[in-house]
Formats: structure tokens, C-alpha cells, sequence
């Protein structure tokens, strides 16, 4: 059985107009399917339906760039823009071209686990009492609400793996999975962007992290990561402290180090974006396991330069270190634990905050 594909253009050769299409891939650009999201967009199939966690920005090879060639009907994602960046999705769903379902990213990815496995809805917690939940079934369950969500099937998945057989087996590398799995399993046809591929039974069994029996195309990639932008660190205002009634506050990293105070020993703890990945640096030598959505497990403080593996990479897209006992794992996985209530501790940022700790961050006009 070989899956292999000459190019990503035959890869993708017979999406169709209207079709929906999941798109896998988290933070980093170097993970996602570049090679057949460019094909796809010289292709110029339109009206597409498409499933991912956030759509990236300008120009960068994500769904964004099907947007920026007017490709996209509808759009299922945990993000659908961002503060301070406008879009081409931005646009078009404020114009009414395109129209958006928003999902928080751990019923997205367990809405197409569900769809894989056969199981048509499921109830969660997640949502209760919110916008998202209006018009959905609320049940309880031993006195706590849940909400149904139904099941996600695609036509289509594009997907990216370190390396592949030819019998569509892959391995992924460090946190990369996020949800690829998930997608797989939810597409009639997945296919799979790779940097290698082998002869079948090179990947050890036990190195196999998603059967081929859920691929069904494979293609090597035909674009070149640029190692070296991977690597810069971005620039950054320098961190002074802002004057409170005439007296210094703290700056971002003394937050972030009073904040890693407050973590108890021996807890699992999730870092929001923004200040809070930076408590990673303050936690060494601790009892303190971190958690990261896209699927890591016991990561430590963040790197630059030559200590950098481009797989190793917190929520925000930063690279960090490993500590020892570390794990890789796919987004079903991650959201289990979260879900489950196996975390301890999240520390979240926001732009604002009162007396009462009821916190503000920002809000858009765009009208979904």
C-alpha cells in the first residue's frame, strides 16, 4: 500500500468548490502545510468551509492566505482575529462574505475526535452560561450543566508530520501534533505534508504516533523552512516600570516573578499568553510541572539562539526548554487534562484589572 504523492498539486488536485477542509497546525508557521495550502491557493478552489484553531496573519501560509484570494465561505476556529492586527478574514466576516462559527479550541478538537470515532455529539462543560452556548441543548449531570455539541466530519484535512512511511504511518516531532490527530481522524481524505519519507518499517512501531490507516496521502514538502528568521528573537520595548501616582509599579518581569511565587509546590500549572509565559523563568529548581495547550508537558524557562529546537515550543510560540520527565501530546490529550481537572493552577493575563479582580481584556466592533 503506497500513498505517496508526486507533488502537493496533484496532492490537493481534486478538492472542489464548496468542500470543507481542516487545517492543522499551531503557532509556529514552520508545522503547517505550506506546501499544499500554496498549491491549494494557485488552485483557486473557492467557497471553502474551513476548520482550524485561528487563521494567522497577513501573509502568512495558513488559512489566511485562502482568505486574502477570497476562497473562504465559512470559518470554524477558536480564533477568528486577534487585537491590533486586521485581516482579510477580519473583513470579510465584518462585510458578511464570510461567516464564522467560534469554538473554544478544546470542544474544536473533541468535536473531531468525536467525528473520527463515530460519535455523533457529546456534552462538555465547556461554554456553560456563555454566548457560545445560546441555542445549544443544556443537560444536567449529577447538578452540573453541559453543553451538546455535535460531531465534526471534513472532506478534507492538510496536515503536517516530521516523517512519514509509505503506507501513510507518521511521527511527528516535540509538540507538533497539536491537532493533527484529531483532524486525521475527522477528514474523509487527509492528507499530509512531510519532510521525509521512508520505506515501510523504518519507523519503529512504538515511534508511530498516527496509524496510516487514517492517511491517505502523502507528499513531501517543496518548501524550505528559513532557519535562521525561525531563531531571531523578536524585539521587545525595553521592560521600565510605569509611574503609579509618582511611584514606580513593577515591571513585566517582576510581575511575572511575583506571580511564580504564588504557585504551590507539586501543582500543575497552564501560562496564559502574554506576561504570564514569562513565569517559566522563575520556576526553576521548583516542584512545578507546566503545562502547554498545543502539548507539552514539563517545560522549563525560554531559550534563544543555538539552545533553540524549532519543536519545542510553549502556547505562545516561544521556544523553551525541556526538563527532565518532560512528554509530548496531542490537543485531545492537552484538553483532557484541562478538562478534566487535572490542572492546578492557570495563570492568565489581561489588559486591565479592578478591586474585585474582574479583569478586561480588549473587544472588537465586528459584528459575527
Amino acid at each position: 500500500m503506497d500513498k505517496v504523492v508526486a507533488s502537493p498539486e496533484q496532492a490537493i488536485a481534486d478538492i472542489p468548490d464548496g468542500a470543507t477542509i481542516a487545517i492543522a497546525g499551531f503557532s509556529l508557521g514552520h508545522r503547517f502545510a505550506t506546501s499544499l495550502l500554496l498549491a491549494l491557493r494557485e488552485r483557486g478552489t473557492k467557497s471553502l468551509c474551513l476548520v482550524c484553531n485561528s487563521m494567522g496573519g497577513p501573509g502568512e501560509i495558513r488559512g489566511q492566505i485562502l482568505a486574502e484570494n477570497k476562497q473562504v465561505r465559512k470559518l470554524i476556529a477558536a480564533f477568528s482575529t486577534r487585537p491590533g492586527v486586521e485581516t482579510a478574514t477580519d473583513a470579510q466576516i465584518a462585510s458578511g462574505e464570510m461567516t464564522v462559527e467560534l469554538v473554544p479550541q478544546g470542544t474544536l478538537v473533541e468535536r473531531c475526535r468525536a467525528g473520527g470515532a463515530g460519535i455523533p455529539a457529546f456534552y462538555t462543560p465547556t461554554s456553560v452560561g456563555t454566548a457560545i452556548a445560546d441555542g445549544k441543548e443544556v443537560r444536567e449531570f449529577d447538578g452540573k450543566p453541559y453543553v451538546l455539541e455535535r460531531a465534526i466530519r471534513v472532506d478534507y484535512a492538510l496536515l503536517r508530520a516530521h516523517r512519514a512511511d509509505r503506507a501513510g504511518n507518521l511521527q511527528f516531532r516535540g509538540g507538533s501534533q497539536n491537532f493533527n490527530p484529531s483532524f486525521a481522524k475527522a477528514a474523509r481524505v487527509a492528507i499530509v505534508e512531510v519532510d521525509e519519507i521512508v520505506d515501510v518499517g523504518e519507523i519503529a512501531p512504538e515511534l508511530i504516533d498516527l496509524p496510516g490507516i487514517f492517511v491517505s496521502r502523502i507528499v513531501k514538502s517543496t518548501r524550505p523552512v528559513d532557519l535562521s528568521s525561525l531563531r531571531k528573537s523578536t524585539r521587545r520595548a525595553p521592560d521600565t516600570a510605569r509611574l503609579y501616582n509618582g511611584k514606580p509599579g513593577l515591571t513585566r518581569a517582576g510581575i511575572a516573578k511575583r506571580a511564580a511565587r504564588l504557585v504551590k509546590e507539586g501543582s500543575y500549572v497552564n501560562l496564559g499568553t502574554g506576561m504570564p509565559t514569562m513565569v517559566s523563568n522563575y520556576l526553576e529548581s521548583r516542584d512545578v510541572v507546566l503545562h502547554a495547550e498545543n502539548g507539552i508537558l514539563g517545560y522549563g524557562e525560554m531559550v534563544s539562539g543555538d539552545d533553540i529546537d524549532l519543536d519545542i515550543y510553549n502556547a505562545s510560540g516561544q521556544f523553551v526548554s525541556l526538563r527532565p520527565g518532560a512528554s509530548f501530546f496531542d490537543s485531545v490529550t492537552s484538553f483532557e487534562m484541562a478538562r478534566g481537572g487535572r490542572i492546578d493552577t492557570v495563570i492568565l493575563g489581561a489588559y486591565e484589572v479592578d478591586q474585585h479582580a474582574n479583569l478586561a481584556n480588549w473587544s472588537t466592533s465586528t459584528a459575527f
